[in-house]
């Protein structure tokens, strides 16, 4: 699934993107991880979370609603232990900062997302985001961070049919 994921994602990468195709895309990367590094935002559910596409959401919904999740409320799994996005369980607010964002266009409503931030002073973390154009505004359709063989949606999927992680 990770070759699918990284063939869609980098060979189409060829398009440059406009100055207004940046800026939107670095403001829906910046918007998916305020609620990091300011206390005023609270992330909503990630199951009605709109930074997230359609389809994800669906997915997400799939995967909460799942037997084992409503069978077994302290089941742990590589998914439910941490944050998606920060993939970490806690963060420093004060010290929590995207480093650099990296952007190349897929297709006119498809970008892949290169983003590098810190958690902690220590703490630095790299991730791959699946970006799409939407009802009129870029949202994550998939995430595939540093050192994991599969995207997240991938994970979900397996997760939701009952296999174990890769």
């Amino acid at each position: 699934m990770r070759l699918l994921f990284l063939a869609a994602a980098f060979v189409c990468a060829a398009s440059t993107l406009t100055a207004k195709e940046n800026g939107a895309i670095e403001m829906a990367v910046r918007r998916t991880f305020a609620p990091y590094s300011d206390s005023r935002i609270i992330a909503p559910d990630a199951a009605r979370d709109t930074r997230w596409t359609a389809r994800t959401r669906n997915l997400i919904n799939r995967w909460k609603s799942r037997p084992s999740i409503k069978s077994r409320e302290t089941d742990v799994s590589p998914l439910s232990n941490g944050n998606w996005l920060c993939q970490c369980q806690e963060w420093d607010q004060e010290r929590f900062r995207i480093t650099s964002i990296s952007q190349k266009m897929v297709s006119s409503h498809h970008a892949v997302v290169d983003v590098r931030y810190r958690v902690t002073a220590r703490d630095k973390r790299r991730l791959t985001m699946i970006m799409l154009h939407e009802r009129n505004t870029w949202r994550v359709d998939d995430l595939l961070f540093e050192g994991q063989r599969e995207s997240l949606s991938a994970q979900l999927q397996n997760e939701i049919l009952g296999r174990a992680a890769k």
